[in-house]
Parts: structure tokens; sequence; C-alpha cells
């Protein structure tokens, strides 16, 4: 099993390599690129935390064609939010989608799964899909991310720290949640350690085709209502990518806030 993390030296994506380099999945080679010289100082440090580990994974720097083919490429690359001026994670919107477009496309490969981590989570993958040409091998974090941030049951759909709708909870949880992240990037610029978890978390269901239900990003193409656009639904996550999108259904003022996901994430879309 080979992966590539697209934006290894950064915080997120270094915090990415570690946690799946430490982890029980089966990853023969970690492939980590970016374009900051930083990038082999993280491969290095990793190399010895492997070796007092006594594991045997490699763990490389590379470039974008030798990362092409990989198994799984986890795409991380792209402005932060720190950088934006702002808590608005659309603010990062055109810059990140220049950086996806020039970056994915040299990785398009038929087998290959692609996890969108870059902000704003739903229109990174939307572009991601397009790109790759087969929605069911892009996923994007988006709303799992909040889900771990809830206090209560259940878990969210819809668009990443915006529009957000509760299945199977109160929906004033969907607030707590996204005021839970704001909380984490004031105090510190950024959340890793979180995304890192549960970027293992949707690895570890490809790796292993647990077929595990997820709410996870995917394009849209007339389910719940809703195409040409990117949000997170419930899916069911294997060696595949993704294996079905799960049908739940939904009252009238649920599919209300779902409809104002969609349009919210067009609107952003427009603009780049």
């Amino acid at each position: 099993m080979r992966i590539a993390i697209i934006g290894g030296a950064g915080r997120v994506g270094s915090q990415i390599a570690y946690t799946l380099a430490t982890s029980t999945l089966p990853i023969d080679v970690l492939q980590l690129y970016d374009i900051v010289p930083s990038i082999n100082g993280e491969m290095l440090d990793l190399q010895h935390a492997m070796k007092a580990l006594g594991k045997r994974l490699r763990v490389k720097s590379a470039s974008l064609q030798d990362c092409r083919g990989a198994d799984i490429v986890i795409f991380v690359a792209g402005l932060p939010l720190s950088k934006a001026g702002t808590l608005d994670r659309n603010a990062l919107a055109k810059e990140n989608a220049r950086i996806l477009r020039d970056t994915l496309d040299e990785l398009v490969e038929p087998d290959t799964v692609y996890i969108i981590v870059t902000n704003p989570s739903d229109v990174m993958t939307y572009l991601a899909a397009k790109l790759v040409g087969d929605r069911h091998h892009v996923l994007g974090i988006s709303t799992l991310t909040d889900t771990a941030r809830m206090d209560g049951p259940g878990y969210l759909i819809g668009e990443h720290g915006g529009h957000m709708l509760v299945i199977g909870g109160e929906q004033s949880d969907a607030e707590k949640a996204k005021q839970a992240g704001l909380d984490v990037v004031k105090a510190k610029g950024g959340t890793w350690f979180a995304v890192a978890s549960l970027v293992r978390r949707v690895v570890s269901a490809i790796v292993n085709n647990e077929k595990a239900a997820l709410p996870i990003s995917c394009s849209l193409r007339g389910e719940f209502g809703l195409s040409d656009v990117a949000l997170s639904v419930p899916c069911v996550i294997g060696k595949e990518g993704i294996e079905r999108i799960e049908t739940i259904n939904l009252t009238k003022e649920q599919r209300t806030v779902l409809d104002r996901a969609a349009q919210s994430v067009r609107a952003v879309l427009s603009t780049i």
C-alpha cells in the first residue's frame, strides 16, 4: 500500500503523515510532497521516528510524478485559514482552487482514491471530482470534522462549517459544533490533530474495505434532489472509495437546510 500526501510539510499534512505512519494500517510506503524545502526535514524526522518504533514503513520525499499511481492520494496543499485574515474558509477558495487544479491534474490515475482535506472542503471536492472524472474515488473530509466536534448524538451533513444538518440529534448541535471549530482556530491558528485522526479513519475504511457509514463530501448527481455540487452526505466507504450514497428521508425543514448548503457552495464555485 502506497499513500501520497500532497502538502506534507504543513502542520496538517505533517500531522496526517505522523498519524498514518504510527498507525497499525498496512502501509508500505508513505510519500510526502511539498514545494517548501522543509519537506526533507519532515521526511527525515519521520524516518527517525520509524526507526525508534522499529517499523519498516518507508517514508520518502517525492516529486508529483513519483506520487502518481499511489493507492491513496491525500490532498492537503493550499493556504491555511491562518493566512486568510478571516475565519471564513471560503476566503481561501480562489487560491486553493488554483493550487488544486495545477497539482492534482498531474496525479490523475483511474485506480487512485483521493481524500480532499484542503478548504473550503466541499468546493475543493467538487473541483477534484471533475478533474479525476470518477466521483466515487474523491472523498472530502468536510462535515466528518464537524461531527467529531458534536457533544450530542448523530452526525452532520451539508456544508463544512456552514449550513449543516444534524441527522439523529438536535439541530442546535450544528451551531455548537461550528463554534467549537472556530474556538480551536482562534486559540491556535488552525486544526490538525482532529483532522489527522479523521483522515486516518477514512484511510482505514478504504484499506480494510470496512463498508463504514460516514458523512463524506462527494459530488452529487441527483441524490437528495441536488446536482452539480459537492456536499457531505451519508456514504458507505470501502476499498473503491465511496461504495454508495445512503438514502435518508428528510423533512421539508431539513431539505431546506441542505438546499441552502448547496446554494452556498455553488456561490463560491461561481467565483472561481
